[in-house]
């Protein structure tokens, strides 16, 4: 199993915002994360966010590339349907460039009502969006002489992006919940990018038997949140406010669009002082990944047994963390839940 840590770009919007210094703040961590012995930094998408939520994951890929030398870096995950795939492709294989072949794509179809409209976007028709878009990015980054005739993008001219990537075939990774997003991934060939429901992954392993693929030649990443300290009372005093300010925001967006199953009611969500007391807190309808070493050992193991996946996606640094407790935390988990999983 590999383990990766996100970074939102994302602050407390409580506390004073000052963007230039939180971002060089997350880059020099970030960099100290490689030397940590983490296999990945992934960074999302989403816009219009105030506390600093990244907008421009390949803009901050190429950021952490020009601050690390081996760790891999990607986006999970870019909201395709609200980008032209040239510029998409050109972008990613300059980050490839620039990173020495170190760059994963993720691409996901959003929900935000709000994105959508900004960008012009039908929300109706994201996932056809997303699937042409995905395609044309793939085709571009594996292939030269390259034209396409989609429903929403042509290129009837045969183009060539350079630089061309380092990789080959480029690694792309492809949300989707439920059974036809999940499908579509698996028709597809990308890898997974899942959200922590492990039925998902099942029901990808099915996708895979039916169109003539195997489960085994393709990634699966678990996206989960949470915070790792030496007891359980400490995790709660260190990440209490910062977990509920991030579950607080992602179930409004949640509560807003109405199309994601989970945890949608913000009514729920105990204050400050009382979430611990439902420990362990879910999220998305799993445990968050707050506790001791051992704890989470134990969680990601049970993660494991319901729905195999290959990779760990891990926000442990949500905003309001310190610099120094996020460092804390993540330098506890690679230096005792790692190791475990690297002797299996």
């Amino acid at each position: 199993m590999r383990f990766g840590v996100l970074f939102e770009g994302s602050q407390f919007d409580t506390a004073g915002l000052d963007y230039s210094r939180h971002y060089r703040d997350e880059l020099d961590l970030a960099s100290e994360v490689e030397q940590m012995g983490y296999d990945n930094i992934w960074v999302p998408e989403h816009h219009f966010v105030r506390d600093g939520y990244c907008c421009q994951p390949l803009t901050f890929a190429a950021a952490l590339a020009a601050r690390t030398s081996k760790i891999r870096i990607g986006s999970y995950i870019s909201l395709m349907p609200l980008h032209n795939p040239i510029a998409i492709a050109e972008q990613a294989a300059w980050v490839d460039a620039i990173s020495g072949g170190r760059l994963d794509l993720g691409f996901g179809q959003g929900y935000r009502k709000e994105e959508f409209t900004a960008f012009g976007v039908d929300g109706a028709i994201k996932h056809k969006r997303m699937e042409e878009g995905a395609a044309i990015v793939r085709k571009l980054l594996d292939s030269e002489n390259v034209t396409f005739q989609g429903q929403f993008h042509s290129i009837p001219e045969p183009i060539t992006i350079y630089p061309r990537p380092v990789q080959k075939p480029f690694p792309i990774w492809v949300a989707g919940r439920g059974k036809l997003a999940t499908d579509r991934v698996a028709r597809e060939g990308y890898n997974l990018a899942a959200a922590g429901d492990p039925q998902q992954v099942e029901l990808f392993a099915q996708a895979c038997k039916r169109h003539g693929r195997r489960v085994e030649d393709f990634k699966i990443a678990q996206l989960r949140f949470g915070y790792c300290a030496e007891t359980v009372k400490q995790a709660w005093d260190d990440a209490e406010p910062a977990i509920h300010y991030l579950l607080s925001r992602y179930s409004k967006w949640i509560a807003e669009n109405q199309t994601l199953p989970g945890d949608e009611s913000i009514a729920k969500l105990k204050p400050v002082g009382e979430l611990r007391k439902d420990h362990p807190v879910s999220f998305f309808g799993l445990p968050l990944l707050l506790g001791t070493p051992a704890d989470l050992i134990n969680l990601i193991e049970d993660l494991n047994r319901q729905g195999p996946f290959t990779d760990l996606v891990y926000n442990m640094a949500p905003p309001g963390l310190s610099l120094d407790q996020a460092r804390k935390g993540m330098r506890l988990f690679a230096k005792e839940v790692i190791p475990h999983f690297r002797k299996q």
